[in-house]
């Protein structure tokens, strides 16, 4: 019986661990922001190897890659796919594969009387945490998120419209709210410790009065 069980657990731990490993990226994938960065990374480590490919190379070597990765997990997690429907332990959206270097942030401004604009929230900010506990909570991060990779903007506009409202309600002396996602690009080590800060770019800025329905 002993046996059994730890059979058992070791087909489990073998599933669960096979199915959280990140599923490797698709020929879209391969076109988005994020990919450009780890795809000039693995030219730079292939010319320091001394194997000098052109970046079309590289990604026609990347998704081959990435194709037999895909097909070789699928063959691996056929046994455990009936365990892990019965159980409930399938994942049902992937890890993140590759990092996104330009990652932005959710900014809300208002307008004051005298027309100059003052960060209302700022996310992650100690400084300007209007209505934070709502806005860093979990599942509305998890929808923020998208708009942080800029995708779904009619998502993100119908948001930006009923946070704006909130804003102007709770501050009657504003005149505007503007809501937008500010890129900050993520720096390398060496250009942080020499100081080097790139500058932020605004995003999918929305504007708002009182009048707007």
């Amino acid at each position: 019986m002993d046996k059994l069980r730890a059979l058992f657990v070791l087909f489990h731990l073998v599933g669960i661990t096979l199915l959280s490993l990140p599923t490797p990226g698709k020929a879209q994938d391969l076109d988005a922001p994020e990919a450009a960065a780890l795809l000039d990374d693995l030219r730079a480590l292939g010319a320091r190897l001394g194997v000098e490919r052109s970046a079309a190379e590289v990604k026609v070597i990347a998704l081959d890659v990435s194709t037999r990765a895909r097909d070789a997990r699928a063959a691996l997690l056929a046994p455990f796919a009936p365990y892990a429907r019965l159980t409930g332990a399938r994942q049902g959206w992937s890890m993140f594969w590759a990092i996104n270097h330009r990652p932005a942030r959710l900014v809300i401004e208002l307008e004051g009387q005298d027309g100059a604009w003052t960060p209302l929230y700022v996310a992650r900010s100690d400084t300007y945490a209007w209505r934070r506990r709502e806005l860093d909570q979990e599942r509305l991060r998890g929808v923020v998120n998208q708009y942080s990779h800029l995708r779904d903007r009619r998502s993100y506009r119908a948001f930006a419209a009923f946070i704006a409202q909130k804003a102007l309600a709770e501050h009657p002396e504003a005149t505007r709210a503007r809501v937008l996602m500010e890129e900050r690009p993520s720096q390398r080590p060496e250009a942080l410790r020499a100081g080097k800060t790139p500058p932020s770019k605004r995003r999918w800025e929305e504007l708002y009065s009182r009048e707007t329905p």
